[in-house]
């Protein structure tokens, strides 16, 4: 009869082997010398699957023997392996851990390989086992992506692009080379947004991306640093025009007919370089200063490429204060509104006045905001101060009507940032019915250029406003082409000449002929034609003869505060 002791041992025995075999890791147990004791149900059944060796091994086989005979071209983690085994058994290491993948009928799949010892019966064993952890491994690779890819273009993001910045930096300081950044925007993107929505916008930029990516080498990198801003980075370069050689094919790829939502689209970009060590010797440096000459580019008149200088530095550090006192001018209340009164050509009766917004600087005195409007555009004040300047100058020239000013009528000028604006047409009926003053009393001014940039888009908006009663005229007509075709069906109801023709009659003939062509097709079209910035007698003879309908200029007024203006034009007034 079995004593009592054996029997609990054999009991524990089985007891240990069926855990073993319910276990998911694959497991076997080698004696000293490396041959397979036992394996696990587990390493069984994976074994099936034709695994390279040694992970195939079955009860009688060598580990050692196999590890030995892998070639460690292919199968690296066997000699590991067997490095581990033999440390294992001298007591060098008390327990070994290798990550290591195998190619499966069923697919690449990883797995965590463990080896550790165990006395049994005077003798040291080895039980070696693997996890398969190929999920985890994949969680771990879509985590890292998120952490260092964009989402939408799968390019590297800014905390993937400065690492490697920093790296080609360090690289470039050994071996002293150039490290050229190039620093791109996309030109009027915004607009796309706002008219064919954000999921156009969105093709758009994976479009582009791949186009930058068609462009550089494998050792370069292109990154998306945020909305449609991308950063080019260019290590081991020999000299500056390779940058520009780049920045050029850029240029040409980028404008490429490109249809998003079953519309052709032809971008363009911006583009700003900085190289090290010439500009800067670190990384936010660089990109600092390769953005600095993108607004360059932009200035230029966009679709170009500038490098980065010491005198644009200056320059932009001069306009960063200039921005700065801007917002303390908005702050501090320095803007202010002035008049210019203008009158028709043969009876000198008041038609109107234009509303002119003016900052007083501090030390620089009286500036027209049309001077410094980039800036006021740029530093985020200009919506919210043209919304102000709307609303004061109704105030104005409704208590000017409240005064005795039949038939008011107040021109303003109308940005191409409001027109971008999808607020622009509630604030302005909202200006109107707050103020009291018609709809009819009011005159919106559009640069003949900005008219002419997107014409259906801008018509639409002008559209609206005419349906509103409100008047339309086009600003500074007659430099380049308008379309006939959209100011007639627009209604416009006044084309105030360019400024720049005005000054050089009746003596240049080019720009007399011009204005007198002007002046016919407005009375054909049945719209009325303001001569601007009337200085001389001469200038009012010449278009008296050709019968223009208005004038305005110094020759009459200055543009002046409210209060001086109503005490000339409440002449008028009777």
């Amino acid at each position: 009869m079995m004593e009592k002791a054996d029997y609990c041992s054999l009991v524990m025995r089985d007891l240990g082997a069926s855990i073993v075999n319910s276990l998911s890791p694959h497991i076997a147990i080698l004696d000293e010398n490396g041959e397979v004791l036992a394996i696990n149900n587990a390493w069984r059944e994976f074994s099936k699957l034709n695994p390279p060796s040694p992970h195939n091994l079955m009860e009688g086989d060598n580990y050692l023997t196999s590890c030995k005979q892998q070639p460690p071209e292919t199968n690296p983690e066997a000699e590991a392996f067997c490095q581990a085994f033999q440390a294992l058994c001298n007591n060098v290491l008390l327990e070994f851990s290798l990550e290591f993948s195998s190619n499966l009928p069923t697919g690449t799949r990883w797995f965590l390989g463990k080896m550790t010892s165990f006395p049994s019966m005077n003798r040291k064993h080895i039980v070696i086992s693997h996890e398969d952890i190929t999920e985890l491994k994949q969680a771990q690779s879509e985590i890292h992506h998120l952490a260092y890819f964009d989402s939408l273009t799968g390019l590297p993001n800014r905390i993937l692009f400065l690492d490697r910045l920093e790296q080609a930096i360090n690289k470039a300081k050994r071996e002293e080379n150039l490290v050229a950044l190039l620093f791109l925007d996309l030109d009027r993107f915004k607009i796309i947004n706002d008219t064919l929505g954000h999921t156009a916008g969105d093709q758009l930029l994976q479009t582009i991306s791949q186009r930058l990516k068609s462009l550089v080498r494998g050792s370069d990198t292109v990154a998306r640093m945020g909305g449609d801003e991308f950063m080019i980075l260019l290590p081991d370069l020999d000299n500056p025009e390779d940058a520009a050689v780049i920045a050029r094919k850029l240029l040409k790829i980028i404008p490429m007919k490109t249809k998003v939502q079953d519309q052709d689209i032809f971008p363009s970009a911006s583009v700003g370089i900085a190289l090290y060590p010439n500009d800067a010797w670190d990384g936010d440096s660089l990109i600092t200063f390769s953005d600095m000459a993108m607004y360059h580019a932009k200035e230029k008149g966009r679709n170009n490429f500038q490098f980065f200088s010491k005198d644009l530095n200056e320059k932009t550090m001069a306009r960063m204060k200039l921005e700065s006192e801007i917002r303390r001018g908005v702050q501090e209340k320095e803007f202010l509104l002035f008049y210019q009164p203008y009158y028709e050509i043969e009876s000198r009766k008041l038609c109107g006045v234009k509303g002119l917004l003016r900052w007083n600087h501090p030390k620089k005195g009286i500036i027209p905001a049309s001077d410094i409007l980039p800036l006021l555009e740029d530093s985020g004040v200009w919506v919210p101060l043209v919304e102000w300047a709307l609303k004061e100058a109704c105030y104005q020239v409704k208590s000017w009507e409240n005064n005795g000013w039949r038939n008011p009528l107040l021109s303003m000028n109308l940005t191409e940032k409001q027109l971008q604006s999808p607020n622009t047409l509630t604030t302005i009926s909202q200006v109107l019915e707050n103020t009291g003053l018609a709809p009819s009393a009011l005159e919106l001014e559009i640069d003949e250029q900005i008219f002419l940039t997107n014409l259906e888009e801008t018509s639409q908006v002008l559209y609206q406003l005419k349906s509103q009663g409100i008047k339309i005229a086009i600003n500074n007509f007659g430099l380049t082409y308008s379309s006939l075709r959209y100011i007639k069906r627009l209604g416009v109801d006044r084309l105030k000449i360019a400024p720049s023709l005005i000054r050089n009659i009746p003596g240049n003939q080019e720009d007399a002929a011009i204005t007198e062509a002007i002046i016919n097709m407005g009375k054909t079209l049945k719209i009325k034609v303001l001569g601007k910035g009337i200085e001389k007698s001469n200038q009012v003879e010449f278009l008296k003869k050709h019968k223009c309908d208005e004038i305005q200029g110094f020759l009459y007024d200055y543009p002046a505060p409210g209060e001086q203006v109503f005490k000339k034009m409440s002449a008028h007034f009777k």
